[in-house]
């Protein structure tokens, strides 16, 4: 092609343009840009809500566990004597402190309303049908305490603090025994109960908040929060949640019967296994429950408890010993040394049922297929991956206690209850135990008395692995 020829085609080009080129204009861009932002603005929004409704859900979630715990131990107090000894805690020239009036709390119903009335008639329920209400209702009165007060009572308990107004003792003493996660006392709660009837009125919770305080004219929306006002737009405002009288019928029925856990103890000779006994009226309830157990590592240095297993039995499951051919699966929840959840998943357990309805549960066996894989491969490596380390998944079929992966020396175990047709039970806590040492005894040899420790057989075969991979690496 001559020299001319070309420099035409592209002078035609540069000025009729190129049809067959495409691309986007500024204004297009514009435009493209604004629908992304306006559906990146709703989503974040709708995220935001979502995260703000969890949370009050939460704290309404938590509102009510602490009322039916609250419910239950005072529902112990009053059939085993302890209720007049809880109303001396409150108790102040012929009448009761922290008192509560009912009329100064705000509700959607309006008061003298037929509604209100019946949330009246809930907490007492002499009060229902007659003319004369007022007679046969008493007076409420609150406990009250926060994360500040909870640390002081923890001090006390642990015998590192002063002791704390009889007002926080009563309190905690009130809500632990039916508590499993004590942790969620770490917040601002109020009990409201009649304590004459023994009765709970309501409880308010909040670890959103600072404190709570009874004062209408408190329009903080954070810190110390007004609880005069229980409509749910303004509680949600607050991040306040509650359960109350109104939601009674889907508490724990008060004539439901609540069993005993008794004799939890950690036995620790050829096998480490948890044992405790559960009583009731028609000895039915063993087989009829779901089992909460909590495993602790317990740091006897410092007096410390840290959570690192939650196994879940299934009651329901258990059988005689002599018919158990099969173990039963548990969830299992992990926890890493700062007490945070790692994982939850399945685990075959051990478990039967004994004489006297005794539940027995293996937590620690001797396997030698646990062992012989737990030293083939390097020590240590699910402490530092411990959510997706292989060794979980190869030693989860075993009956170790190394296929939980947990780093523990000595434990204890904490035992609760729940069925749907019985109270909870209290918690009840096992004594402590090393892992896999067995006990302490005392045996005579050649005149001489002297101390032993008995070691469980894959104890042993795991000191001959470590033995055979220490002399390997120096050969």
């Amino acid at each position: 092609m001559e020299k001319g020829v070309l420099h035409g085609n592209i002078d035609k080009n540069r000025k009729g343009g190129n049809k067959n080129q495409g691309g986007y204009t500024l204004v297009e861009l514009i435009v493209v840009i604004c629908i992304v932002l306006i559906l990146a603005g709703g989503a974040v929004f709708g995220v935001m809500t979502w995260i703000r409704w969890s949370q009050f859900k939460e704290q309404n979630e938590y509102a009510k566990t602490l009322f039916s715990a609250a419910q239950n131990q005072l529902t112990e107090y009053s059939e085993n004597g302890r209720l007049d000894k809880f109303r001396r805690v409150l108790a102040s020239d012929g009448g009761y402190k922290n008192k509560v009036n009912v009329k100064d709390l705000f509700y959607s119903e309006e008061e003298g309303s037929e509604a209100y009335e019946k949330r009246l008639d809930l907490l007492w329920p002499a009060s229902a049908g007659k003319t004369d209400k007022e007679k046969y209702r008493g007076e409420i009165c609150y406990l009250k305490g926060n994360g500040e007060t909870y640390k002081q009572y923890q001090e006390y308990k642990a015998g590192k603090g002063e002791k704390p107004d009889e007002e926080i003792l009563a309190l905690y003493d009130l809500l632990l025994p039916y508590v499993y996660d004590s942790s969620i006392l770490n917040a601002a709660v109020c009990v409201e109960f009649t304590p004459e009837e023994g009765q709970v009125f309501s409880v308010l919770y909040s670890n959103q908040n600072d404190d709570f305080e009874y004062n209408s004219s408190n329009h903080a929306k954070r810190g110390t929060v007004d609880i005069t006002n229980r409509e749910t737009s303004v509680r949600k405002e607050r991040m306040v949640g509650y359960y109350g009288v109104d939601s009674l019928a889907v508490a724990t029925t008060p004539k439901a019967e609540q069993p005993s856990i008794k004799k939890v103890k950690l036995n620790n000779e050829g096998t480490l296994n948890l044992s405790f006994m559960v009583t009731n009226k028609d000895g039915n309830a063993v087989t009829n429950m779901d089992y909460t157990i909590l495993v602790l590592d317990k740091d006897t240095d410092n007096d410390k408890e840290t959570q690192r297993l939650k196994i879940v039995l299934d009651g329901r499951k258990l059988t005689k010993k002599e018919n158990t051919s099969e173990p039963i699966t548990c969830s299992v929840t992990r926890y890493d040394t700062d007490g945070k959840e790692w994982t939850t998943s399945d685990y075959p357990m051990l478990a039967w049922l004994e004489n006297e309805n005794t539940v027995r549960l293996i937590l620690d066996a001797a396997d030698l297929s646990a062992a012989t894989y737990y030293y083939n491969e390097l020590y240590g490596s699910y402490q530092d991956n411990p959510k997706t380390t292989p060794i979980l998944d190869n030693l989860k079929n075993t009956y170790s206690f190394h296929r939980f992966c947990v780093d523990t020396e000595n434990i204890l175990c904490k035992v609760k209850g729940v069925g749907k047709d019985y109270k909870p039970t209290a918690v009840r806590k096992s004594n402590v135990s090393h892992t896999y040492f067995g006990e302490y005894t005392k045996k005579a040899a050649v005149g001489l008395k002297r101390s032993h420790i008995h070691l469980k057989m894959h104890d042993i075969f795991i000191t001959y692995a470590m033995w055979r991979i220490l002399l390997l690496k120096k050969l």
